[in-house]
């Protein structure tokens, strides 16, 4: 989008599924001119606050607030669910569960959470933390530090940071260490396509439970 004098703004028109968005800082959306929306195949389409794509929620400024606040809803009613049938689940199958609902959410294109607020990252740390308590049954004053110990999971931040290194091992192939010990995914059926990449050694995005994990950048 230009400005009336012809220059170029920082801003970017984004559309989709009859939703269309303008992303941009938040100085170049108050002097970009939105009012009327834009035209698709002959369709006025009106700007909309937000658009979720693939599951993930773009606001305008690219704050990835909203993003989190759903994940935060959505993890919050999983986690208190879970605690309800927690004492007649056993230690494994909690944590199974709670990987497996939870903690794909948490994981879910994390990388595009690179950067962004130290909030975000505060209030998704403290979802991981209240289902560790949950998990290991412990107090909700007690402290999570030593519960993702040793349910040998990785901190939020670290999680985010693990995932951009190891899409940076497999695109560049560099440290070579690194590179050497990721193999690409082998189907089980043929005819089955799959991006995933296979760890030999003790690595994970976060959950350290297996010799063996599976990466989906």
């Amino acid at each position: 989008m230009t400005s009336p004098t012809g220059s170029l703004k920082i801003v970017f028109c984004y559309t989709h599924l009859r939703r269309s968005a303008v992303f941009g800082t938040a100085s170049r959306l108050r002097s970009a001119d939105t009012a009327g929306g834009v035209k698709v195949a002959g369709t006025s389409l009106q700007f909309s606050d937000t658009v979720k794509l693939l599951g993930f929620v773009f606001d305008q400024a690219l704050s990835m607030d909203r993003h989190v606040s759903s994940v935060v809803s959505s993890c919050n009613f999983h986690i208190c669910a879970l605690r309800h049938v927690r004492p007649r689940l056993t230690l494994d199958a909690a944590k199974f569960v709670a990987v497996s609902i939870v903690g794909v959410r948490l994981d879910y294109c994390n990388s595009l959470l690179y950067g962004t607020s130290q909030r975000n990252l505060d209030r998704r740390q403290r979802l991981q933390n209240s289902l560790a308590r949950v998990v290991t049954q412990a107090p909700r004053c007690s402290s999570a530090t030593e519960l993702r110990r040793q349910l040998l999971w990785l901190l939020i931040r670290q999680r985010v940071n693990f995932k951009l290194g190891t899409i940076r091992v497999i695109h560049t192939g560099t440290p070579a260490y690194l590179a050497c010990e990721l193999h690409r995914h082998q189907p089980l059926r043929s005819g089955t396509t799959t991006r995933g990449v296979t760890s030999t050694c003790c690595l994970c995005t976060g959950y350290l439970e297996q010799k063996k994990t599976c990466f989906h950048p």
